[in-house]
């Protein structure tokens, strides 16, 4: 067994945590023997690029390079461009 916690509330939100967890999860049975799909849970973007879709980032990329200068197009693409 593991010790109990220095925090003082800890053991009690970690009860509710899981009363919530087994109470959704008893709604969710509920809800497929009704037929009824789940939600569905989109998992979150990281914020990292501003296109929804890969295809749409290489579009971009791809129109982006041919209006470029060759100097700015070396700046963007970084150490892996060899200049020439």
């Amino acid at each position: 067994m593991s010790k109990p916690s220095r925090r003082p509330r800890r053991e009690e939100w970690k009860q509710a945590r899981k009363d919530r967890k087994r109470e959704w999860k008893e709604l969710r049975r509920q809800q497929a023997m009704e037929g009824l799909k789940p939600l569905e849970q989109k998992a979150l973007p990281n914020q990292k690029s501003d296109y929804r879709t890969g295809t749409e980032e290489q579009e971009a990329r791809q129109t982006v390079g041919v209006f470029e200068p060759p100097n700015i197009r070396r700046q963007r693409s970084g150490v892996l461009c060899v200049r020439t």
